[in-house]
């Protein structure tokens, strides 16, 4: 997690989570805070990936 800027508490935060890429075994993911079109946080996450059944 990465915190770029501060947002004073009034401000409405999006979020936008992006799958980078997908693999049998892992997935590498990404989110992005924004206020205003301007990025204030940033994150990114490897997870397993683990099949059902």
């Amino acid at each position: 997690m990465s915190l770029i800027r501060p947002v004073a508490a009034d401000r409405r935060v999006d979020i936008t989570g992006t799958v980078l890429r997908r693999g049998r075994q892992v997935a590498f993911m990404r989110a992005e805070a924004t206020v205003d079109g301007q990025v204030v946080a940033a994150a990114q996450v490897t997870k397993s990936v683990v099949r059902l059944g």
